[in-house]
């Protein structure tokens, strides 16, 4: 969410969402289509729902460590935080459509309006709660003015709001994912340049351990006997998400007529 900042986003905002809209779709709809030879359609929906999504954490690993700057650094980092939005969308809709058609299966009824109110709801609950914490948020870091401690409490205040909108999403059945997004979102737009960078540069020393613990418990999850199990599925779901992320990609930036260093 702090990468999505408006004042890049008004100078390429509508190449920038046609290029992640594009990108996600086509994912979707290529892992989705060539598994359901393979598996159920609610089964082969919820795999392309989670093939849409693009772990930001490596990419803005990459471009801190080497202070990237330039056309496609501006292009990659609001579409890094943008793909994830998509991606929560996407897994919210085909995830009320995947238990519509298994409850209408069991059933015999469903409706579209049934299917989708659960996502919008998520949605739009996510946008309020994160938008209300992130403006509290902001206005919390516009009003740190102790130099010698600015770092501390800038981190306090990010800490706080993290925890707090996970917190707040779980408990109003919003995403923990889009919720957070969205504070971060409004923070970023509403301090000025100075807070900015101070903002960038206390989160920038704290994400490490995060990283390490996320990656770790990512790991220790992982189940060799699971993959081998599902042995063609998941070697068409791996070449299918290649195939719909690089040509989604290259597609949305041709359409936008971008610059080739970012179509390659």
């Amino acid at each position: 969410g702090n990468e999505l900042w408006f004042g890049t986003l008004k100078k390429s905002g509508m190449k920038i969402v046609i290029i992640t809209v594009i990108q996600a779709v086509l994912t979707t709809g290529i892992v989705a289509f060539a598994t359901s030879f393979f598996v159920d359609l609610p089964v082969a929906l919820m795999l392309g729902a989670v093939a849409a999504a693009t772990a930001p954490a490596p990419i803005m690993m990459i471009i801190k460590k080497y202070r990237t700057k330039g056309g496609l650094t501006d292009t990659i980092l609001p579409v890094v935080g943008l793909d994830d939005a998509v991606g929560v969308v996407m897994f919210g809709a085909l995830m009320a459509i995947s238990v519509g058609m298994i409850g209408s299966e069991a059933s015999g009824e469903t409706s579209l309006w049934h299917m989708l109110s659960e996502p919008l709801f998520e949605i739009v609950i996510s946008i309020l709660l994160g938008g209300l914490i992130g403006f509290i948020s902001g206005k919390a870091i516009q009003h740190v003015s102790d130099n010698n401690e600015r770092k501390e409490k800038n981190l306090n205040v990010v800490i706080i709001t993290v925890l707090l909108t996970t917190g707040a999403a779980i408990l109003a059945g919003a995403s923990p994912i889009l919720t957070p997004m969205v504070a971060g979102a409004v923070v970023t737009n509403l301090i000025n340049k100075e807070c900015f960078i101070l903002e960038e540069e206390t989160i920038r020393f704290f994400i490490p351990p995060l990283m390490i613990a996320f990656f770790t418990i990512a790991g220790a999850q992982l189940q060799f006997d699971v993959i081998i199990a599902a042995g063609i599925v998941c070697l068409i779901y791996i070449l299918g998400r290649a195939i719909g992320k690089i040509f989604g990609a290259y597609i949305g930036a041709t359409i936008t007529k971008s610059d080739p260093k970012v179509r390659k």
